[in-house]
Formats: structure tokens, C-alpha cells, sequence
């Protein structure tokens, strides 16, 4: 899907996950990215549903992915992935992430320290459930005050 290893990011859509990371700094946020052709376009954020620690993980139900495909129908894009924090951490798939990860789905990971977001990457699973780094572009790869 995502082939050449390159996805881009509008800057309207990246404002919202980083938006989302800092107001729900210190817990995790997460939702949802849409676009077409390697270009997420609209990015909104999803509550976090999670019934354990949401200081170090996120959740998304059931309905809210069936709502964003709706979306996407009715708005003539693709669900691409979902985006979500790490706080006070890397923007690297934990073995959590791992394991509710589906293949050939986008995942944009935002490290947040003092709400402030220091890191952002985008990583993709393969269908040997190994997850591998995008290039995201237009986006921000780590701030100059980290």
C-alpha cells in the first residue's frame, strides 16, 4: 500500500494530532488520519476508551472505527490509520501497540513531554507483524529544544 515508504502529512491534519497530544498531555491520545494516495489530508482525534492505565495506553471502540469508515465513504477518502501519544517517551510502537496493530494501516506515533511534542513518526506493520518506519513528510521529526 504505502510502497515506496513515503506518506505525507497536510499541515492542518498534523496540527490536530499535536493539538490532541499536548491538551491530553499526560495521558495518551489517539484517532483517526484519512486521505488518498500516500496524503493524509484530515486527522481527528478519537476518545481514548481504554479500561486500563490511559497514561500508557490508548483504545479506540468498536463504533468509533465503524463511524470513521462511514466518514471516509461519505467524504470520498481512505481511513489510512490512527495516530496516538506516547508521554513522557519515544515515538516508538510498544509491544502493546503491537499487539492491536493491523496490517497495511498507518500509525503515527507522538512523543509529548510537558505538553510539549518532541517527536512524531509514522510507522507501518507488514504482514510478518514487523513494524517499519515512513517517511512522514511535512512533518515535524524532532524539535531543536529536545
Amino acid at each position: 500500500m504505502f510502497s515506496d515508504g513515503e506518506v505525507s502529512i497536510d499541515v492542518a491534519a498534523r496540527d490536530i494530532v499535536h493539538s490532541s497530544a499536548q491538551r491530553t498531555y499526560p495521558s495518551e491520545c489517539c484517532g483517526f488520519l484519512w486521505g488518498n494516495n500516500g496524503m493524509i489530508t484530515v486527522a481527528a482525534e478519537a476518545d481514548n476508551v481504554s479500561r486500563s492505565d490511559k497514561l500508557q495506553h490508548f483504545e479506540i471502540n468498536t463504533s468509533a472505527f465503524m463511524a470513521a469508515e462511514k466518514f471516509a465513504d461519505a467524504n470520498g477518502l481512505t481511513l489510512m490509520g490512527v495516530f496516538h501519544s506516547h508521554p513522557d517517551s519515544v515515538a516508538v510502537p510498544s509491544y502493546t501497540d503491537l499487539e492491536s496493530a493491523l496490517p497495511n494501516f498507518l500509525y503515527i506515533i507522538v512523543a509529548v513531554r510537558d505538553h510539549v511534542v518532541t517527536e512524531e513518526r509514522l510507522w507501518v506493520l507488514d504482514n510478518c507483524r514487523h513494524f517499519k518506519e515512513l517517511c512522514l513528510h511535512g512533518a515535524m521529526i524532532k524539535s531543536s529544544n529536545t
